[in-house]
């Protein structure tokens, strides 16, 4: 099974009005300007003698708790549609954006993303997992890309840090075609025309990028693929292609869900389904409505957890603990084909939870502007675009099979293998295995439904 995965974001930072200051350029920011040909990304070797395991804790765990918060806040506004959308993305454009930021504002961007404050660690510990997702000789396809685009006369020592700690190319008062280019050639030429130049308003753009391709470690057969029903909810079914295979897999099941990890080839990342026992009903208002409409009584019948029950469930501690009571397996597995392609405009959903990063002027983040007098101008996140695009489908490497031997009793029968069906609304994350580090998360409502 391949997966492909494009994810664009763009943070525009604007300054509220024009400012043409002639006063020097602080040191280095003469050497950021970059050619749009220059594609490779470079990220500075690590210096991990600074690290320790709880600082690299600490921005796995800042990064996994701001991913629940996204989805949160992206299915209370899309509870019946699709979602997908990639947290590292998100977090290390948002940290990009923090290193900016002052006062309130970094206080109110701290409390959504939970960015440590000690910078050094912050800083170190991004480089870090950016050097490991970037690493050359893998057997999976997984490449990210920052950058910045300085359109107005903004100048800061934090664009050099920034160049030096996310791998981001500075962009200085190029052309938006140029910067295009650069977004089409990360995004496999997915996301085109996707900013524009500077008119009235100037300042800058943090642009991340990350392009994922993977091959299941185990295969599905193309020939074993059939179309079978997927139960969106207890009223609406539809038909969709589902793959399915026996193996073994890492695996635990309760009475009311069933996790299921299916690594890619090498298996340094997997991803991990989360399927509720039941399907979604329909709410206690709608039922209330149809049980009057009727002269019987109905005896209410117990009911087993849907993805509503389950979505309340994710925190970091219980994903923690669950991926613990992972074991190996044999499962019979059940899993839909489907495409994704999303865009979100997140600034009217992130306004809500740090809403001075979008004002005008309360906005602080001054230190992207050494050049700017405190009152003059100001600089304020005005735009925060997520466009992602997913494909999951048979395709694949076949590679060696794990193989689990269990010993029992000569007398006993061994149980069945456990039926995993996901033929119904479920959740999934593409994580690191090692660290549980969350790079994408989503939610399969309707597989057919590509939006």
């Amino acid at each position: 099974m391949k997966a492909i995965i494009l994810i664009f974001l763009l943070i525009g930072l604007t300054v509220s009005c024009v400012n043409k200051s002639n006063e020097k350029k602080p040191p280095g920011l003469e050497d950021l300007k970059t050619e749009s040909n220059k594609l490779e990304v470079n990220f500075k070797k690590v210096n991990n003698t600074g690290i320790t395991e709880e600082s690299k804790e600490n921005i796995v765990s800042a990064s996994n708790k701001s991913a629940l918060n996204l989805y949160s806040y992206l299915n209370s506004e899309n509870p019946d549609k699709n979602i997908f959308f990639s947290s590292y993305s998100i977090f290390t454009a948002m940290a990009m954006s923090y290193e900016g930021a002052s006062g309130q504002t970094a206080s109110q961007m701290q409390s959504v993303f939970y960015f440590p404050e000690n910078s050094i660690d912050r800083r170190s510990e991004i480089l870090n997992i950016n050097n490991r997702l970037n690493k050359p000789k893998k057997e999976y396809q997984l490449l990210t890309a920052n950058a910045l685009w300085i359109q107005g006369d903004l100048q800061s020592k934090l664009f050099a840090e920034i160049r030096k700690y996310y791998g981001g190319e500075v962009f200085i008062k190029a052309p938006a075609i140029k910067v295009n280019k650069w977004i089409e050639d990360k995004t496999m030429n997915r996301f085109k025309n996707v900013v524009k130049d500077c008119k009235s308003l100037c300042g800058l753009s943090l642009i991340n990028t990350i392009y994922f391709k993977g091959d299941w470690e185990k295969k599905f057969e193309k020939a074993n693929t059939e179309k079978n029903s997927f139960t969106i909810n207890e009223e609406e079914k539809t038909k969709v292609p589902m793959m399915n295979m026996t193996e073994t897999f890492n695996y635990m099941g309760t009475e009311t869900m069933q996790i299921l990890e299916i690594p890619y080839k090498g298996e340094e990342l997997s991803m991990l389904i989360l399927l509720p026992r039941d399907f979604p009903k329909k709410s206690k208002k709608d039922k209330d409505k149809d049980n009057k409409s009727k002269s019987v009584t109905i005896q209410k019948k117990p009911e087993r957890a849907d993805l509503t029950s389950l979505e309340k469930a994710l925190t970091t501690e219980n994903i923690k603990k669950w991926r613990k009571a992972l074991q190996p397996q044999e499962v019979r597995v059940y899993v839909p084909k489907f495409t994704f392609k999303k865009h979100y405009e997140l600034s009217e959903t992130l306004k809500q939870y740090m809403p001075l990063v979008f004002n005008k002027k309360k906005a602080d983040f001054l230190k992207f502007a050494e050049n700017i007098k405190k009152g003059e101008n100001n600089l304020y996140i005005k735009e925060i675009i997520h466009k992602s695009f997913i494909d999951v489908n048979e395709e694949g490497t076949e590679a060696t099979a794990v193989t689990v031997i269990g010993m029992s009793q000569v007398s006993s029968v061994p149980p069945p293998p456990p039926i995993f069906r996901a033929d119904h609304p479920f959740v999934f994350l593409i994580q690191e295995r090692k660290t549980g580090y969350i790079l994408f998360m989503g939610k399969v409502v309707n597989p057919k439904n590509n939006r």
